[in-house]
């Protein structure tokens, strides 16, 4: 038997739409009998996280008008079934929205606080069915050899709790692409590696034992231009988290001509400038490389501003940092 309930997140605030606890089981049957989804929040006094999205979203007008359509199911951490369920969907976050077809599959996955605007897009988009775990499964089954939409399934089905399947198709990515020749392939056997040196370390929060020699010997081998990005961008975050100023001005020497064209620009800047605000401790070559990515930058900007303006365009595109600002200081170090 369902019962209507009043989550105690916020006493003052009544919602329109009823609640329910108990079994959930028992909300998918009333779910099929129905012929709607099921929203699962999984929730907690103790998170303000949780308070936050109820407040803001969950029981706003517009929240309310799209869980209308679902059954709504409570599982408030302490409550009931709460911790067999947590067990089953691998729920690791407070909060996380689940939408479940009446079948009882996750079509999608709402994780941490969602202010009320995205809350609301997010519901619209999985009812439509789009980039849901049912569109990406039907997609990815049309065109099997198709190793990216095997990879966009495998990474919803991790985002939605269900590891093991999403761990069988990464697994059978890399079997096919043994050699990372395709930008998916590539960037799993990277994520291998950056396991290995994690699982090396005596924790995985002691940056400080990071051996990175095996990254930097990886990365050497790599040939898709976007994966090379990535790893040398773990490698800076772990530099920069060791404040190893020089290792990281290093490691982005290295990352430049790999950086994608569509980041091109704003890297570069604010990589000029950190050589700018290091500007003390640069050798020579070092302050070359400034100079060199700011002009980059500079030039390609100045050809972005003339193509616009061809174009009619008004929309000029902003930076946090100002391209001729950022040359300026590059040709102050040289």
């Amino acid at each position: 038997m369902l019962t209507p309930i009043l989550p105690l997140l916020l006493l003052a605030t009544t919602p329109e739409i009823s609640w329910t606890t108990g079994r959930l089981d028992d909300a998918l049957t009333q779910a099929r009998g129905e012929s709607r989804g099921v929203f699962v929040y999984f929730w907690s006094d103790a998170s303000q996280q949780c308070a936050n999205t109820w407040k803001d979203s969950i029981t706003s007008a517009r929240g309310q008008d799209e869980l209308d359509e679902l059954v709504c199911f409570s599982a408030r951490i302490g409550d009931g079934d709460t911790a067999e369920l947590i067990g089953r969907f691998n729920v690791q976050t407070l909060p996380t929205m689940l939408v479940l077809a009446p079948d009882g599959s996750v079509e999608d996955a709402l994780l941490g606080y969602h202010a009320e605007g995205l809350f609301v897009f997010e519901l619209q988009r999985v009812k439509n069915g789009t980039d849901t775990v049912s569109d990406r499964r039907s997609k990815a089954d049309f065109a099997p050899d198709d190793l990216r939409l095997r990879f966009e399934l495998a990474a919803k089905l991790d985002h939605v709790g269900a590891k093991e399947e999403s761990k069988a198709l990464y697994e059978s990515i890399k079997t096919d692409d043994a050699l990372g020749e395709t930008p998916v392939g590539a960037r799993l056997h990277l994520w291998d590696v950056m396991q290995e040196i994690v699982d090396a370390a005596p924790s995985p929060s002691d940056l400080a034992a990071f051996d990175l020699e095996p990254m930097h010997d990886h990365l050497r081998r790599v040939k898709v231009e976007e994966v090379v990005f990535e790893g040398w961008e773990w490698i800076i975050e772990i530099e920069r988290n060791r404040a190893n100023r020089e290792a990281v001005r290093k490691s982005m020497r290295k990352a430049w001509k790999h950086v994608p064209d569509n980041r091109r620009v704003r890297w570069g800047l604010d990589a000029s400038w950190s050589f700018w605000e290091e500007r003390e401790e640069l050798a020579p070559a070092e302050r070359k490389f400034a100079l060199d990515v700011a002009l980059a930058c500079a030039d390609e900007v100045q050809q972005l501003e003339e193509e616009r303006v061809a174009a009619g365009s008004d929309e000029r595109e902003e930076y946090d940092l100002e391209p001729l600002d950022v040359l300026a200081c590059a040709y102050l170090l040289n």
